[in-house]
């Protein structure tokens, strides 16, 4: 088992939190273990950055955040290295309209995975991912071949305000 890498006490959280975040980062070794891969200290320690920050992060600030709270230093190009392994486990999604990553939110769910969709706050950054059912998924993936493309990647990031910054905003939702 593999304790918490002390590196990142600038980021701690609640107490809740931190179980959660504990728990999230077990099953992420178990999910190298069952793929035959290894969880080393250094994909712990950025797989742990990612699940403390509030709003993605591009492999540059994971890489800044790291050798500034750790020892050794990580060039973003290791970084990089590190999230493409993690999200050939689909442990960590890319956002592609940011270039920025975040821990998927499945990690600890017993069932297979569907396409991620992410809603994305256009002020705070923030971003959630969300499912869709598989009939909506279904229909989309129709309607582009019905439009003569073959469909990549799934993934669906919409442009959002959450909550709290619509509240403070004056920008009128319907």
């Amino acid at each position: 088992m593999m304790g918490r890498s002390h590196c990142f006490e600038s980021m701690s959280k609640s107490a809740h939190q931190q179980e959660k975040i504990k728990k999230k980062i077990l099953e992420a070794k178990r999910v190298c273990d069952r793929a035959g891969a290894r969880f080393t200290k250094k994909r712990a320690q950025i797989f742990e950055i990612i699940l403390l920050a509030d709003i993605p992060l591009s492999a540059y600030e994971i890489a800044d955040i790291y050798n500034k709270s750790c020892k050794e230093k990580m060039p973003p190009m290791s970084v990089y290295r590190i999230l493409e392994f993690f999200g050939t486990l689909d442990l960590v999604h890319k956002l592609s309209s940011n270039n920025k990553f975040v821990t998927c939110s499945h990690i600890s769910c017993d069932h297979i995975h569907d396409d991620s969709q992410f809603l994305i706050c256009n002020n705070c950054a923030i971003a959630t991912e969300i499912s869709m059912s598989s009939k909506l998924m279904r229909d989309l993936k129709k309607l582009v071949r019905n439009a003569g493309f073959a469909l990549i990647n799934p993934q669906i990031e919409l442009q959002c305000l959450c909550d709290a910054c619509s509240a403070n905003s004056k920008i009128s939702l319907s």
